[in-house]
Order: structure tokens, then sequence, then C-alpha cells
């Protein structure tokens, strides 16, 4: 149909099909976006990508629409949680300007930003972050129920961007998370066993770096080959940041088995680096 149009022809580069469902059992938007894309080696590759959000769960707490009791303990653990970070933030900023007067003055040894207190900013920023957003994505929904934006049949804009900033959100609370447990090391310290990791990254961590620095050098000169030799027909490769990524997967053992018996000399390249 498309092509009886005259909608696509040989000149078409991709084609995208996007559309928003909503499951009512789960309370949850899905946002899919289809892709079909042709190389110029006339490849077709296809893509999905499948974002999930959900969208009413803190509107419908506030509003009080019929959620369960769980779902107002989690908002205002939620709430809780925020304002803890909050005042730790708040702690953390008096603190910096105490030193930074200090040091001014010539009465403190040493900066504020070194070691931890690095690590305690910015896991306390992305709480504060956080927070921020969710608020203005609570904001959102609720203008988007009053206009309606929810009942309207056709495709609404406004629900596929509420998707994407939703997923946003998530993945800098995954970041956090991660943080957050790194932070353990740091009252784990003091501890005559479990503070040897900590003692030994603090020691060797000028050869760690220039380590890290030469394994950066390697993997992006390596990228950009695979890039060029294969992006036109390999989706692993089509970008930059897809070759990295790919390359860095295979470091770990999750290997491309087709390219080792690719005939182009990056292919075997890459095999023997891998064994």
């Amino acid at each position: 149909m498309l092509k009886a149009s005259e909608f696509i022809d040989r000149a078409t580069r991709a084609t995208f099909v996007e559309f928003t469902v909503y499951n009512a059992n789960a309370d949850m938007f899905v946002l899919v976006r289809l892709c079909v894309e042709t190389t110029s080696s006339g490849t077709v590759i296809p893509t999905a990508q499948v974002m999930p959000a959900r969208l009413l769960t803190a509107y419908r707490v506030l509003a009080g629409d019929g959620v369960k009791g769980k779902e107002y303990g989690f908002m205002w653990c939620e709430f809780a949680l925020y304002i803890l970070a909050l005042g730790y933030l708040v702690g953390e900023v008096m603190e910096w300007w105490t030193v930074s007067n200090l040091y001014r003055k010539g009465e403190h040894p040493h900066g504020y930003f070194y070691g931890w207190n690095i690590v305690d900013l910015v896991n306390l920023g992305l709480f504060a972050a956080v927070a921020v957003q969710r608020m203005i994505m609570i904001f959102q929904i609720s203008k988007m129920v009053e206009a309606g934006s929810f009942t309207k049949p056709e495709f609404n804009v406004d629900v596929q961007n509420a998707v994407e900033f939703g997923n946003s959100v998530d993945t800098m609370n995954s970041i956090n998370a991660v943080i957050c447990f790194i932070k353990l090391f740091k009252y784990l310290d003091s501890h005559p066993s479990l503070g040897q990791f900590t003692r030994t990254i603090s020691q060797a961590q000028n050869d760690l770096g220039s380590f890290m620095l030469v394994i950066i050098i390697v993997l992006t000169g390596f990228g950009i080959a695979f890039m060029l030799a294969f992006g036109h027909d390999k989706s692993s490769y089509m970008t930059f940041s897809m070759s990295f990524l790919t390359l860095f997967e295979g470091m770990l053992g999750n290997l491309d088995s087709e390219m080792l018996h690719n005939p182009s000399i990056l292919g075997c390249v890459r095999g023997q680096d891998r064994t």
C-alpha cells in the first residue's frame, strides 16, 4: 500500500512505525517504535524498541483514584527518601562552603572535591534531579488527564513524550542505584578485611587510570575501524557508540561468531584479539 501510493521507493532510507498501547491490568503504557532501515549496500535491517512506563500510578495515588494500599506506602517512602536526600545535599553544600572558606584562608590542607565527597555529591545530586523530574512529570500527567489526552483514539505525541520522559527518569534512577551500592565500600573502609579493596584501589589509582586510558584508546581505534568496515551492513556497527559497545561486549565474552568467518582482515583480527 505504501509503495502503491508512492510513499516509499528505492530512495527510501528508513521506514518508522510508532504506536502506543495501554495495558489496563498492569496500568502501564508501552511505546513501540519499529524501524526498517535500508543500508547503502542494500541490506535491510529491522529494529524494534519497546519502552514501558507507569505514567498514571503517582497521579492515581495523589488523586485517590482506586489504587491499592501498598501504592500509598511506596509513594510516601519515595517522598521521605527525597526529603532525606535533600537534607543530606544541603549538608554537603554547607560543608563545601565551610571548607572552601577555610581553604581560601590557608587553614585547611585539602579541598572538598576529592574521594568520596565527589561520589556523595553525584549521588545526592541525582536524587535531587530525579525528585524534580518526578514532580514535573506528575504535573504534566495531571494536565494531560484534564485535557483527555489518554482517551484519544489517534496517536498522541504527548503520551509518547511522557513515556520517553518516564524512561529517562528510570534510567537516572538505575545509575543512582549503582552509585548507592558503591558507597557501601565507603562504610566498609574501616574494616581490616573488607576495607582492603578500597585501600588497594586508592593506592593503585594512578596506575589503573593509565591502564584504563590505554584500553579506551585501543577500543576507540577498533570502534572507528569496525564502524567504517562493517557499518554499512551490520547493525551492531552502524554507529561509533554501537561499535564501541559491541567490541566491549566481545571483550567480556559475548563474541559475535559471524565476524570470525568474515573475509575482511578486521574480522580475523577481532577473532585473534578475542582469543
